[in-house]
């Protein structure tokens, strides 16, 4: 068995929670892909149909986004490797507001030239979700998957905004 945290010795144990972070992911594609069925948002779109100012995003598709081709980094992290360290990253996290997380990442190419993992792509479906539903995302997590799959010890918690 493990612990609970780096600098813990506290025993894991099956009633702890944790923030489930990239698996957030398929929580966001699936919210998109519903608003797809709904005829509220299409695969081809163009982020720039939802989101302004993102690099190159008169050509990157809602598709791209959600297969990670987009050619978007992750935020505006680039390639720093200070940024990359998991603490640097985590306070990011948490002190972030939805601007920030908006904001114009770097571009790691063409869109559709390669795959590229992207943060920074699932943070602008989050906000296509939401400008397409108008709704919060956790609001769209928590009644579209949570709720109706009876996952009772799954939260979606909103993001901080201003």
């Amino acid at each position: 068995m493990g612990e609970s945290g780096i600098s813990s010795d506290t025993p894991l144990s099956t009633a702890m929670q944790y923030r489930i972070g990239s698996q957030t992911k398929p929580f966001v594609a699936n919210v998109i892909l519903q608003l797809i069925c709904e005829g509220k948002v299409g695969l081809d779109d163009h982020i720039t149909t939802w989101v302004a100012d993102v690099p190159n995003g008169d050509r990157i598709t809602i598709r791209q986004l959600l297969n990670h081709t987009s050619g978007l980094g992750d935020f505006a992290f680039g390639s720093d490797p200070d940024l990359a360290r998991p603490e640097t990253y985590a306070q990011f996290q948490e002190g972030c507001t939805v601007e920030d997380v908006l904001k114009p990442s770097t571009s790691t190419g063409e869109p559709a030239r390669r795959w590229a993992y992207s943060n920074y792509g699932y943070s602008l479906l989050g906000r296509v979700a939401e400008l397409a539903s108008h709704d919060s995302l956790s609001g769209l997590i928590s009644a579209r998957i949570v709720e109706p799959l009876g996952l009772r010890h799954t939260s979606s918690l909103p993001r901080k905004t201003g």
